[in-house]
């Protein structure tokens, strides 16, 4: 900590996203960062009724997005994934009463085969979101409440004697689902939080020294509670890592508001699956698919290591 630099006494300059005294950000190719008019030349099909997924990929995807030759994705085809994604918003709207663009952001982080945590204060309806959702995929889905004395082997499983068999037996924790809900993940103690460690970063767990493969597609919706409030755990930075996204969930506007008073006092109209398992994972492969630039490649980096240089980031 001694030999943390000292902030820079300049201010950030309003005209760009650097310090004066740093250099500026390369563009992306010849555009700025903020894009281009040609940015979102797709070729546009004619609108189709939905068909099933599994008529969608024609061949099988490969997993080097560095590959030489791709092929291009038809129109019509991202057409359809588009009508999917409002189909699951749609059905989301049934129980949840927010901003749309989390669930974009819950639907941008299954098809990439990431895991989310979203942080709120008590009472802004994190829980209702992931459960929607997750309904409206058709996979498995399970929960975990999180609490300070909960153990590791209460979400891995462990073994147990069967007085039957006289033989040990593996009884499996609610990690072995499609999505798991960890509720208050902030709750628990580093040592348990832990836990989702391998689960998270592998899709696999072991337990006793038995390594087991998790089913897919996997994901981990995750809440927590801001750190102010007390009775909370930091999570460890090597768990944060295994997040691809966090949602800040802040609290509904004045007409969202309005609508819950009118909606909440009657039964909700049940959420219908959209997709199964298996289209989630041929949605997955699609994604592998999708081209990415070479200046793409080189601004990523270039982002990598200005933070990593920069003087008010300290890690």
């Amino acid at each position: 900590v001694a030999n943390v630099p000292p902030r820079p006494s300049t201010g950030f300059c309003r005209d760009c996203t650097t310090f004066p005294s740093e250099p500026r950000l390369p563009p992306i190719g010849n555009h700025a960062l903020s894009g281009s008019a040609n940015s979102n030349n797709f070729t546009k099909g004619q609108r189709r009724s939905l068909r099933p997924l599994d008529t969608i990929l024609q061949t099988p995807s490969s997993k080097n997005t560095m590959a030489t030759t791709q092929q291009e994705i038809p129109g019509n085809l991202l057409t359809q994934v588009s009508e999917i994604h409002q189909r699951v918003q749609d059905e989301v709207a049934k129980a949840y009463i927010g901003p749309p663009a989390l669930v974009q952001s819950l639907m941008t982080a299954l098809v990439a085969r990431g895991h989310v945590l979203i942080e709120g204060v008590p009472g802004v309806a994190k829980t209702t979101l992931v459960k929607a959702f997750a309904a409206t995929l058709g996979c498995s889905y399970k929960r975990v409440q999180f609490t300070p004395d909960l153990l590791p082997s209460d979400i891995t499983g462990t073994t147990i004697l069967d007085m039957r068999t006289n033989q040990f037996e593996l009884r499996e924790g609610p990690v072995f689902t499609n999505i798991l809900l960890g509720d208050e993940i902030n709750r628990a103690p580093a040592k348990t939080q832990s836990a989702l460690l391998e689960a998270m970063q592998e899709s696999q767990v072991t337990i006793e020294g038995e390594t087991r493969a998790l089913d897919k597609p996997f994901m981990v919706l995750a809440t927590q509670n801001p750190i102010e409030h007390e009775g909370t755990y930091p999570l460890p930075d090597a768990q944060v890592d295994r997040f691809l996204l966090k949602l800040n969930m802040h609290y509904p506007s004045a007409a969202d508001e309005r609508r819950m008073l009118g909606t909440y006092n009657q039964a909700l109209a049940p959420i219908s699956p959209v997709m199964s398992p298996e289209d989630v994972m041929r949605l997955q492969d699609l994604a592998d698919q999708v081209h990415v630039a070479e200046e793409i490649f080189d601004y990523i980096l270039a982002l990598g290591h200005f933070s990593r240089d920069h003087q008010q980031v300290y890690l």
